[in-house]
């Protein structure tokens, strides 16, 4: 392991920096492409430049805070957002529904179905067939106000 530190050559970081860009396509966070950007850096200089090893690894060092504090800034990682802002608050998408009970809401509590599913709500008491609208959402329960 050794032999390889203190012989390290233009190859050697060519070959990093490929393999840190391949791996971040399989984890794209946009993290190991500047160290992988880093490296081939060192390797371009390493060719071009001789140096030994210890200055080999002092540079690339601050090659890989150099390009990520210069990618993170300059370059734009586009996180494309949702345009389904509920996609997976699912409870949250109910607010505003408008249904009809199949269940009297007695004591505050009840069930209700909304489309293929059936929700915990609450409520004030009201009778089969009232008209309720989902106000809010505690936790997975439905709170439930009469349309007037």
């Amino acid at each position: 392991m050794m032999d390889l530190i203190s012989n390290l050559s233009a190859w050697h970081w060519l070959i990093l920096g490929v393999v840190l860009i391949g791996l971040e396509s399989l984890a794209p966070i946009a993290y190991l492409m500047w160290f992988g950007c880093a490296a081939v850096l060192q390797g371009i200089l390493t060719y071009v430049f001789s140096m030994d090893s210890m200055t080999q690894i002092m540079l690339y060092t601050v090659l890989s805070v150099s390009v990520t504090v210069l990618g993170r800034r300059f370059v734009p990682i586009n996180i494309k957002q949702s345009d389904q802002k509920n996609m997976n608050r699912r409870q949250d998408s109910m607010i505003g529904k408008k249904i009809t009970l199949t269940n009297a809401i007695v004591d505050g509590h009840t069930q209700v179905k909304i489309g293929d599913s059936v929700w915990n709500a609450k409520g004030p008491e009201a009778p089969i067939g009232a008209h309720m609208i989902v106000v809010a959402v505690e936790g997975v329960k439905l709170v439930l106000e009469p349309i007037v």
